[in-house]
């Protein structure tokens, strides 16, 4: 399987912070393969909104998964 673990990371954040169903399909669809490239992530900001991904990108961040970029 061909994916960005750090997009999966995301994509799971996303999904398990907002509870919501598009956004926890994408993460099931990336992790098993079903979609893949860099679509899905543009896909789940927009439906996310920005807020929610700087958010999510920060718990990332304090989770050690993603360094900061200061």
């Amino acid at each position: 399987m061909d994916y960005c673990n750090l997009c999966l990371e995301l994509f799971k954040e996303l999904c398990h912070s907002l509870e919501n169903p598009t956004l926890c399909k994408i993460y099931e669809d990336y992790a098993t393969g079903v979609i893949s490239g860099e679509a899905p992530l543009h896909y789940a900001i927009k439906v996310a909104g920005w807020n929610n991904f700087i958010k999510a990108r920060k718990r990332l961040i304090e989770r050690g998964i993603l360094q900061d970029e200061k």
